[in-house]
């Protein structure tokens, strides 16, 4: 009878074991869980800070060189139609608004310059 009854508990303590080890690896898991969610949204936000510094910067320049291209093509030319304007504020690839800056310094008048920047588009749709 007593080892009947020592078998028993052996069962039921190796059943408790059994739970309480489950119990213990899924608390373990979610505090794992909560530290890899923690470490991953650390790493989005760096990640999201690093995209938006450097389109913020192309941004930028790109902005200013636009402004800087209107003023060499106003400071020359005069008052700029607002087709030409528009244009020049819809343009974000710096290395064109540099290449496009160049011309308006060289350009003998400001139809001259007009024509460069329409070569300029149609280059660019080719």
């Amino acid at each position: 009878m007593l080892e009947e009854r020592a078998a028993q508990w052996k069962e039921e303590y190796i059943r408790q074991g059994i739970l309480i080890g489950e119990a213990r690896g899924e608390a373990m898991l979610e505090e794992r869980a909560a530290q890899w969610k923690e470490e991953y949204i650390r790493q989005g936000i760096l990640i999201g800070e690093a995209r938006g510094r450097t389109e913020g910067e192309a941004w930028g320049e790109a902005r200013g060189l636009g402004l800087a291209l209107r003023d060499v093509l106003e400071f020359r030319f005069g008052r700029l139609p607002v087709s030409v304007s528009s244009r020049i504020a819809s343009l974000s690839d710096a290395a064109a608004l540099r290449k496009l800056t160049l011309s308006a310094y060289q350009a003998e008048s400001l139809q001259a310059f007009v024509d460069q920047l329409r070569k300029s588009d149609n280059e660019k749709m080719q």
